[in-house]
């Protein structure tokens, strides 16, 4: 069985030999293919770096929000000052504004901090 009894019929197709029209409908098939398989490649490659955006976005909302609830002066002041009853109510809570209008509102109260100031 010859690899090319596995192609499409073309009308001057001749055993072994092939014609010029049947090498450009092999031709024609392959470029078909190639242009499949880019065009899927290209659609991976277009899935692949909406991910990895997607994935820095993630990253840079997650290092912002870390600077609120993972450490720094606020956090310190919380959890000294117990302003909640339970240590790990404050970092639980969802944050209703940017964590850098947190922080700069933070900074513009009174200093020394009380816990009147916090509350």
């Amino acid at each position: 069985l010859s690899p090319f009894a596995l192609l499409p019929s073309c009308p001057t197709y001749q055993g072994p030999k092939m014609k010029t029209s049947s090498f450009l409908h092999v031709r024609a098939l392959a470029v078909m293919v190639l242009v499949f398989v880019g065009s899927r490649y290209a659609a991976v490659v277009a899935e692949r770096t909406v991910q990895n955006q997607e994935r820095k976005a993630m990253r840079k909302a997650r290092e912002r929000a870390c600077k609120v609830y993972c450490s720094g002066d606020l956090l310190d002041a919380v959890q000294r000052y117990h302003i909640f009853n339970d240590s790990k109510y404050f970092v639980d809570m969802p944050m209703k504004h940017d964590p850098e209008q947190i922080l700069s509102l933070f900074q513009q109260l009174p200093r020394p901090l009380t816990r009147k100031a916090l509350a």
